[in-house]
């Protein structure tokens, strides 16, 4: 977004420098028009200031000039280049809070989930690094539970006979109480859900997740981490 805004000013430095004719209005107003329809389309919200740049005309200034000292150019060019810087100013104190914010959620993750997520995430591969965690994960209760009980089991029903607040494989708390088997089989839904609903290669929804939801994700995969972790099982 922002690039492309800059890549419109250095278009606007361009107007006037390469044209061999006499209407200088022609290369003005071809830019004009370009950067209208992509304000329009990035910013709609920006009604103000789009109409601003649509507002400026390129006259000629000096019938007896037949350079570009001939039209008011550089004025109108640099109202157009202030209108833009605007804009530039505007969005660009918003991402680098959030490019700040990125960079601090890590600290706040499992170790594991930074080893396995980090240089994904930061290249923008989000979805792989979502999957990397619950692949490991997956990985780790798999080793434990065939190691346990000579089983090789995957995914969902794997997360179902580790957990089940039945005969457990992997015990989260006092399996005499009530309470105790509802921790329980609520930690097992957890496991199974996110293998259902976020490992699913069939969930398109998932396979490109963005940068936020991806966030979401890793902080999921952060406590069944820890989970695991509290249980000696990493």
């Amino acid at each position: 977004m922002i690039k492309q805004l800059q890549t419109r000013i250095e278009r606007l430095n361009d107007v006037g420098k390469s044209f061999n004719g006499t209407d200088y209005s022609f290369g003005f107003n071809t830019w004009r028009g370009g950067t209208v329809t992509l304000l329009r389309r990035l910013f709609p919200e920006e009604k103000e200031l789009i109409e601003q740049i649509q507002n400026i005309y390129l006259t000629r200034v000096d019938l007896s000039l037949t350079g570009p000292s001939a039209y008011n150019l550089e004025a109108c060019k640099n109202e157009a280049r202030e209108i833009l810087q605007i804009l530039i100013e505007t969005y660009k104190q918003p991402r680098e809070a959030q490019e700040k914010e990125a960079q601090d959620f890590w600290a706040l993750l499992h170790p594991r989930v930074v080893q396995l997520a980090k240089s994904r995430f930061e290249n923008g591969h989000y979805a792989d690094a979502v999957s990397a965690c619950l692949r490991e994960i997956n990985m780790i209760v798999k080793e434990h539970v065939r190691n346990a009980i000579n089983q090789e089991l995957d995914g969902a029903g794997l997360m179902t006979r580790a957990f089940s607040a039945n005969n457990p494989i992997i015990q989260f708390g006092d399996l005499t109480t009530e309470n105790g088997r509802s921790i329980q089989l609520g930690y097992m839904k957890i496991f199974e859900g996110a293998m259902i609903g976020i490992r699913n290669p069939k969930a398109h929804e998932n396979m490109y997740p963005d940068g936020n939801k991806a966030i979401h994700f890793l902080f999921l995969s952060s406590f069944m981490f820890m989970k695991l972790q509290e249980t000696g099982v990493i």
